[in-house]
């Protein structure tokens, strides 16, 4: 990069006036009063499962569960919403709920993680936990373990190859298993 030029991977180069490196978001509802949903350190509350509004049961979230593999993840929480709002699912009592809600809180605060973690799943097998909660909720098969071990190698990738990394391409041949290809 120059005073006003970025140079690429390609050794193509662009006039640019900001480069603006996003790292994250924060989370604000504005159309919805504080009496139904509170934020307060990224903590959304009061969900079950990251998904359901506990007083208002037809109030789904899907893409609050933070640092996951989004697409597949975000399609499964849109298959339970369908699901939830269809009748297949039966949603515990209120008082389950909250008590759910809060145990899974109070769990990552035991292992360390501060309040701005109330939704993140980027953590060794979390988030494959939680599809795996949450399809049984629904009835419905968890993600295959391939979209697993591909999150898995990507983000060995992500940490070693950091420029590169997203160039690659796969195709899951079985449940289990993938291959890279070009």
């Amino acid at each position: 990069m120059t005073k006003s030029r970025v140079v690429f991977l390609d050794d193509t180069e662009a006039e640019v006036d900001v480069l603006v490196f996003c790292t994250g978001f924060l989370t604000h509802f504005p159309f919805l009063s504080e009496d139904i949903v509170k934020v307060k350190s990224e903590r959304i509350t009061p969900l079950y499962k990251h998904i359901v509004h506990i007083k208002f049961s037809t109030l789904l979230f899907v893409g609050i569960p933070r640092l996951l593999s989004y697409f597949p993840q975000n399609f499964e929480i849109a298959k339970v919403v369908v699901a939830i709002l269809d009748g297949t699912v039966a949603l515990p009592p209120e008082d389950k709920m909250i008590e759910d809600a809060e145990n899974d809180f109070a769990d990552r605060k035991r292992e360390g993680l501060d309040d701005t973690k109330a939704h993140f799943m980027g953590d060794g097998d979390r988030q494959w936990r939680f599809n795996k909660d949450i399809a049984k909720m629904a009835g419905l098969d968890p993600l295959p373990t391939a979209f697993q071990r591909i999150w898995d190698y990507v983000t060995i990738q992500r940490q070693t190859k950091f420029l590169t990394f997203r160039k690659q391409n796969f195709e899951i041949t079985d449940t289990e298993t993938f291959v890279t290809i070009n």
